[in-house]
């Protein structure tokens, strides 16, 4: 039986990597790491340890519960506006807290399979097609605490012989995200404008004109699968869809999936205060492994929109 850690197992991609895990029909044992308040049912046989990756909680995890075949390092900041507000909270979690977990996979002896979950960020905004050899130019905190984080892994990777990864996946979507992303909260506000039924409803927006990747959630989590069980060691992935979308065309897919309209009002509080277009992504090496998306970007936003519908159907209608 493996034995496979998630960190961070208690958000958004800690719900959906679970789900897909189980779902590939291997034996496997799940223990789980949460900071927060898990933002989904965690069924009870499942062993969720509370831990704070920046702390020495984590050693905890390891002394008790180790050693483990492979893990998936979810835990951290993923959001770049966040970074812009609290830098120093960034990069202390996102890169200190994965040296801390690195110490204390190293400290067991043991050498599982380390898959840590970096970002497309790292690249900037270079709008050539961007590989996974292209130069790294990060334009925020949380990219540049992602780049770091990345180095440290690929040492230990060298100096220790841990079998690394890295992943380097776009922004991604799906049912679960938390309104601190601007998609789920566009489909939040969405859902409230539909149900209060206004004569002038209008939907608050930050920039959005910038071109980015979006991929399903659902796809995501299954390219870290395949990439832990078929990649060779210390080898990096991108993961996209491969086409660019903006903000605005999302809006537009989820009136239309509502059946209903609003118009757009800017919220300078929604403002990042540097935001430009994503580089192009290409995902060819992942796709190597035997992975494409399934998700189209509107089978994604029903999948939210119908998700909203079934936690709560007041939500929608």
């Amino acid at each position: 039986m493996k034995k496979v850690l998630i960190t961070g197992i208690e958000g958004f991609v800690g719900r959906h990597l679970f789900a897909e895990l189980t779902s590939a029909g291997e034996d496997t044992s799940i223990l789980g790491t949460s900071y927060a308040e898990p933002s989904w049912s965690i069924p009870s046989d499942i062993d969720v340890m509370r831990a704070d990756v920046t702390s020495k909680d984590i050693h905890a995890v390891f002394r008790e519960k180790g050693p483990f075949d492979i893990i998936f390092h979810l835990a951290g900041i993923a959001s770049v506006g966040f970074s812009w507000k609290h830098p120093e909270e960034t990069v202390k979690t996102n890169t200190l807290g994965t040296l801390n977990l690195l110490e204390a996979a190293r400290q067991t002896g043991a050498r599982p399979r380390f898959v840590f979950i970096s970002s497309s960020e790292v690249y900037g905004t270079r709008l050539n097609e961007a590989m996974e050899d292209s130069p790294t130019a990060p334009e925020s905190p949380y990219a540049v605490s992602k780049l770091s984080a990345e180095n440290l892994v690929l040492l230990y990777g060298k100096v220790y012989a841990f079998p690394v990864f890295i992943v380097r996946p776009v922004p991604h979507i799906g049912p679960g995200q938390s309104r601190h992303f601007a998609v789920m909260d566009f489909c939040l506000q969405g859902a409230a404008l539909k149900r209060k039924k206004k004569k002038e409803p209008s939907l608050a927006v930050g920039h959005i004109d910038v071109l980015k990747d979006y991929c399903d959630v659902r796809d995501v989590v299954r390219a870290y699968r395949l990439i832990a069980e078929k990649s060779p060691p210390g080898e990096i992935y991108n993961i996209s869809s491969g086409k660019r979308s903006s903000l605005r065309d999302i809006i537009s897919i989820i009136q239309e999936s509502m059946g209903f309209s609003f118009s757009l009002r800017e919220d300078p509080s929604r403002m990042r205060p540097y935001d430009p277009d994503s580089a192009i992504i290409s995902s060819e090496k992942v796709r190597r492994l035997g992975w494409s998306p399934a998700y189209a970007l509107e089978e994604t936003i029903k999948d939210i929109i119908l998700s909203l519908e079934e936690e709560n159907p007041r939500t929608i209608k």
